[in-house]
């Protein structure tokens, strides 16, 4: 395909870009030194247990004392919202959720990942100063459950020396010990639970090392071998210190897994990675820590800052902060974040005096989802993107939507349409989807017309009218609106107005545009609802519309997702008459239920297709597995149960007697019950906008439950903007290098720079495993909370298992360059 120029030889007036970044969800806002709207999320798997619900307010109440002491006087938490799932018990203190889900919250209360264990770890992908994605707490760790069996299988022979087995020696290698020692409590199989303090130190602190990760975009102060960071390095007098802070913390060095002495690396001259630096704990004095590196010491009551005192940031350590953050200190990363700091440089939430840190605590139930779909029927709606396709805007918008009411929509889900021209009209209430005939019924409603002008913001009104319905609260709404122009001039409510209004209601708006002749508020809309955006072009051979609109009803409801399809393939091809297509699709074991293969077409004479399976069923037209709707232009074979693992065959061909058309071609299947699926969800960031050349940051994590997927062959299309045939290919990369922040974590990412003028972007990814070298990674390592003994860490050890052979599809959303200005060099 043809490339554009190379953007070396250009420079730029100006570039303004509006994207959907990766971590919009949170709605955590800081005012007059207080954060309010922090929600801890319960995951749907977590049996019912209240005293989740009262270490939580501990825990927090307690981290909200220490965060006003660390910011200097600065922060403390305000109101905090605790959601419970839906397969809790009612209880009369409970509140229905509003806006809080648990895709969009802060902090996540789930199962162990088998990376980190019980440790408490922040999900981030973004580099310094950036927010994270959230916080992940343990049932059990925040239960104070956590046994210290479980810690590492030798944790009982070399430190638990009071509560288990020790074994008394003063010899060295090869030689005989003096004795074993074992406790009564060891023996009768009473070694204590409560050791969340035991291992990691006070929880509150601990909830501020991640809560510092998670808001402000800073990094450990100290060593995480795994990662490439050692815990010893050689200072510019060339003696060998712990990478930690300036002055140093007081302790002594030993090996972690046998509690004997260091050894030496002979290739870098250091301590091996084994050696482990052993602070003394409970003693006066020892201070020298920062929240950052040791908060559990307890006179720890600061981050390193840029002063020459105690307190003073270590820019020669290699560790993190220093890489990722260019040798800042901390301090001054937080305090340059807007918490505070005004866009103007001004300080902002400065120290005051509190007559109380102590929150106060919603406890929430979580409820269905609630859709509103939201459609433009206006004039320009009856425009033809492909002349030798001849098809209308609206025909494209009703066949895509058709389909995603008949298989996108999880079961339980409450839905409501309306329809907007010149001015808006409903075309269903909230309805419940239970049944086939549910879905059959809204999918009939979905319109396919055009005229008037185009009232955006009438379109939103009305759908946070639906959400409004009989007094009901409209906030936790979400609402999908699909528009292909700029929005008439003097319509009221116009489209400013109305985003005002979802944004008092707590409503979610996902913007999908047609075009990039689509009003440019479109992406600020999302934006300010906490949103995504998404982009089709029209061209033919792009499938970013039923992309963009499945993910924007993916994207918030994990619990009620877990039930929904998988998008495996999507193409949209444009064949000529008597063309051809084919396709090799591959259906893992982690999936198949309920698999679906659709065709939609654009000519009344259709199209003659065929699904092989790999056993060598064929599938067509004729089939009893098939169902048509010959007004929407779709086929579906439906296969019950479980589809056979393997390549699935699709063929397809333009009839000699049809006109030219556009095919899109989709599989989705339902998880299998056996086991988690493997996963792969892409997005957006923006990064270094505003410097030539421009860039942006595309992002997709592959995952099988918790556990990343490394190896796999990640390529992002981008689509260019205004009906572009040419699309541009970016493989993302997994190699902690580039935009990538860690190395082999499952979260691949590359620049996009390739920009060819204003408009809008759609980008979407493909992950594969073509030659079989993807892997499933399960390991414990360190680059979590840090343990106060560093022998009771687990020791750091990494699996890898085979992956099958598979294919996801995840639309990562839309980025528009508003101004673009070319100059050529002479």
């Amino acid at each position: 395909m043809s490339r554009a120029a190379p953007l070396t030889s250009l420079t730029v007036a100006a570039v303004l870009v509006s994207m959907c970044a990766a971590n919009t969800h949170t709605r955590v806002t800081f005012d007059n030194n207080v954060y309010s709207d922090l929600v801890i999320a319960i995951h749907p798997d977590v049996p019912e247990n209240p005293d989740i619900i009262d270490r939580i307010k501990t825990i927090v109440t307690d981290a909200s004392e220490y965060l006003h002491i660390t910011t200097r006087q600065r922060a403390f938490f305000g109101g905090v919202s605790v959601l419970v799932p839906e397969t809790w018990q009612d209880r009369p203190e409970y509140e229905a959720a509003t806006w809080e889900t648990y895709d969009t919250s802060d902090v996540r209360v789930a199962a162990p990942n088998p990376e980190f264990d019980h440790n408490p770890y922040v999900r981030t992908f973004s580099g310094c100063g950036e927010k994270g994605e959230y916080m992940h707490l343990t049932p059990a760790y925040i239960l104070d459950e956590v046994p210290l069996l479980s810690v590492r299988p030798s944790v009982c022979s070399s430190v638990c020396l009071s509560l288990c087995l020790s074994v008394r020696t003063f010899s060295g290698c090869g030689e005989k010990g003096e004795y074993m020692h074992l406790t009564p409590a060891y023996i009768l199989d009473e070694v204590p639970l409560g050791s969340t303090e035991y291992l990691w130190g006070p929880s509150g602190r601990v909830f501020i090392h991640e809560w510092s990760h998670l808001r402000y975009g800073v990094f450990d102060e100290y060593g995480i071998p795994a990662e490439g960071y050692p815990n010893f390095y050689f200072n510019e007098n060339g003696r060998i210190t712990v990478t930690g802070c300036k002055i140093n913390t007081p302790g002594y060095s030993r090996n972690y897994r046998t509690n004997g002495r260091c050894s030496t690396d002979r290739a870098t001259g250091l301590p091996d990675e084994e050696c482990q630096f052993f602070p003394y704990l409970n003693t006066q004095g020892s201070g020298h820590g920062s929240v950052m590196y040791m908060q559990f010491l307890t006179p720890v009551d600061h981050f390193c800052d840029d002063s020459e005192g105690d307190h003073g940031h270590n820019a020669d350590a290699p560790n993190k902060q220093n890489r990722v953050c260019d040798g800042r200190s901390t301090w001054d990363v937080i305090t340059n974040t807007q918490d505070f700091k005004a866009p103007d440089g001004t300080p902002i939430n400065t120290a005051r005096d509190v007559a109380s840190t102590e929150p106060t605590f919603r406890i929430v139930k979580a409820r269905k989802p609630r859709y509103v779909l939201v459609f433009d029927i206006s004039g320009s709606m009856d425009s033809i993107d492909d002349p030798t396709i001849n098809t209308p805007r609206r025909s494209l918008l009703h066949q895509t939507v058709y389909k995603l009411v008949r298989e996108g929509i999880p079961d339980g889900s409450h839905v409501g349409m309306a329809k907007f021209h010149s001015w808006a009209e409903r075309l269903t209430d909230l309805t419940e989807i239970l049944t086939e005939a549910d879905r059959q019924e809204l999918a009939d409603t979905v319109p396919n017309e055009a005229s008037g002008g185009t009232c955006i913001g009438c379109g939103l009104v009305e759908a946070l009218e639906i959400l409004s319905m009989n007094g009901a609260d409209p906030a936790g709404g979400i609402v999908i609106i699909l528009s292909d122009g700029d929005e008439s001039a003097g319509v009221t409510p116009n489209l400013t107005q109305a985003t005002a209004q979802l944004v008092d209601a707590g409503v979610t708006v996902h913007s999908v545009t047609y075009s990039s002749a689509a009003d440019s508020r479109m992406e600020e809309v999302a934006a300010s609802t906490h949103g995504r955006a998404f982009f089709f072009s029209g061209a033919s051979n792009s499938n970013s519309l039923e992309e963009g609109l499945r993910e924007a009803v993916r994207v918030q409801n994990s619990a009620a997702a877990r039930a929904s399809s998988l998008q495996l393939y999507s193409n949209a091809v444009k064949l000529e008459v008597g063309a051809t297509f084919n396709a090799t699709v591959l259906l893992d074991s982690t999936v198949g239920e309920n698999t679906e293969f659709s065709f939609g077409w654009t000519d009344e004479t259709g199209v003659e297709w065929s699904v092989t399976s790999p056993s060598g069923a064929v599938y067509t037209n004729s089939s009893a597995e098939v169902s048509y709707n010959h007004q929407a232009k779709i086929a579906t074979v439906k296969l019950a149960g479980k589809a056979e693992v393997g390549s699935w065959v699709i063929h397809v061909q333009n009839p000699p007697n049809a006109s030219a058309q556009r095919v899109v071609l989709t599989v989705n299947s339902r998880p299998s019950t056996a086991e988690p699926p493997i996963t792969a969800n892409a997005w957006l960031s923006n990064s270094d906008l505003q410097v030539w050349p421009p860039r942006a940051v595309v992002y997709a994590e592959v995952t099988q439950g918790l556990s990343p997927i490394i190896g796999a062959h990640v390529v992002a299309t981008v689509q260019g903007p205004d009906n572009q045939q040419n699309s541009y290919t970016l493989q993302l990369r997994d190699d902690g290098a580039g935009a990538d922040l860690t190395k082999n974590d499952g979260t691949y990412s590359a620049y996009f720079t390739q920009f060819t003028g204003t408009g809008r972007y759609s980008v979407s990814a493909a992950v594969t495993n073509p030659d079989g070298t993807a892997q499933l990674k399960t390991s414990i390592a360190g680059s979590a909370a840090p343990f106060q003994d560093p022998s009771k860490m687990p020791v750091s050890t990494t699996s890898y298992q085979p992956v099958e052979t598979f294919e996801r599809q995840s639309a990562a959303g839309v980025f528009q360059l508003l101004d673009y200005k070319q100059v050529f060099h002479h």
